[in-house]
C-alpha cells in the first residue's frame, strides 16, 4: 500500500504524512498534485469561495460504464448529490479525487453541479463542478 501524504498548505512542494482513514485511500502522485492544489488555494483564500472542477466519468468506444450519463444527468437537474452518487457507481480514476481532497483540507461544500462535455465525436464525460467555502 502506498503511503498517504498532505501537502504543507504553505508549500506545494512539501509534502507531510498523512493517515491513510483521513484521505480515504492512500494517494498516488496523481492526487498528491490535487489534494496539494487544493490544500494551497484553501490556504491561499481563507473565507473565500474555491470551485474544483473534475472529469468524472468517461464514455468512449470500448470504454462501458456501468451508469448512464443522461440518467446521472437527469438526475442532477432536481438533486446533483444523488446524482454524484449515482455517478460514483461508474469507473472513476482512482486516487484522483478532488472532492475527497477538499474535505480533508476542510472546506465546506456548499454546491455542486454536474454536465455533459463533448469531448469529441463518440466521447463524452461528466464534468463534476463543487463550489466550497474556504475556512
Amino acid at each position: 500500500m502506498a503511503n498517504a501524504f498532505a501537502a504543507n498548505p504553505g508549500s506545494m512542494s512539501s509534502f507531510t504524512p498523512m493517515s491513510r482513514s483521513r484521505v480515504g485511500m492512500p494517494m498516488s502522485a496523481r492526487s498528491l498534485s490535487m489534494y496539494s492544489i487544493a490544500v494551497s488555494a484553501i490556504a491561499s483564500a481563507p473565507g473565500g469561495l474555491l470551485i474544483c472542477l473534475e472529469d468524472l466519468l468517461g464514455w468512449w468506444p470500448d470504454h462501458p460504464q456501468p451508469v448512464a450519463l443522461d440518467a446521472i444527468l437527469a438526475l442532477a437537474a432536481h438533486d446533483p448529490e444523488q446524482a454524484l452518487e449515482e455517478a460514483l457507481r461508474g469507473r472513476v480514476p482512482y486516487g484522483c479525487d478532488g472532492r475527497v481532497a477538499l474535505q480533508a483540507a476542510g472546506a465546506e461544500v456548499i454546491d455542486r453541479a454536474l454536465w455533459r462535455w463533448p469531448f469529441s465525436a463518440g466521447t463524452d464525460y461528466l464534468v463534476c463542478a463543487t463550489v466550497a467555502r474556504t475556512g
